[in-house]
């Protein structure tokens, strides 16, 4: 007669093999994130926090909905001095639709609203550039969002941290 396994084998093997396969099918997703899945580039579905299961023969991106960004942009002045200006933004990332192609939102939102700025940067001369940046802050900053809304990425307020001249050139002072 053969001889049963005792039942603490059954337990020594099936409890880490049961872990295994959980950690292998279970994805935590933190509060504050959605976890993007998408299948050949295209959103398959979003999910929010807690525990999510995995969907096989897809990849899965973790994206903040809140992330706060720092645009460095470059520009250039009417009297074309080279200007850094370093704004930080309050965002929240706008959930993408199913089926649509997904590509980093705060990378691509965030060179959108670096491109916004150095333009806005190009129509003003440099002793002007502080109040004419602040007196049009609430128009610039709708037209940030507007650029970085199409990117996946909701721009709600902004505040400018750096404004700095950009001193380049030789050492004896040559251009």
């Amino acid at each position: 007669m053969a001889q049963q396994p005792e039942p603490a084998a059954w337990v020594v093997l099936g409890v880490p093999a049961l872990g295994l396969l959980a950690f292998a099918l279970l994805r935590w997703v933190p509060t504050g994130h959605l976890l993007v899945v998408t299948r050949r580039g295209r959103v398959e579905r979003v999910v929010s926090s807690g525990l999510r299961l995995r969907a096989p023969v897809s990849s899965s991106v973790l994206v903040p909905t809140g992330p706060d960004i720092a645009l460095v942009a470059r520009g250039t002045t009417r009297e074309g001095i080279q200007l850094r200006l370093v704004v930080e933004t309050e965002s929240r990332l706008v959930t993408p639709s199913r089926h649509e192609r997904f590509v980093d939102p705060v990378a691509t939102a965030t060179e959108a609203g670096e491109q916004v700025l150095a333009a806005a940067v190009a129509h003003a001369s440099v002793p002007e550039l502080p109040e004419a940046l602040l007196a049009d802050w609430d128009a610039l900053t709708a037209d940030v969002d507007r650029a970085t809304t199409r990117h996946g990425l909701h721009t709600s307020s902004m505040r400018l941290v750096e404004l700095d001249a950009v001193l380049a050139g030789s050492v004896d002072g040559s251009r």
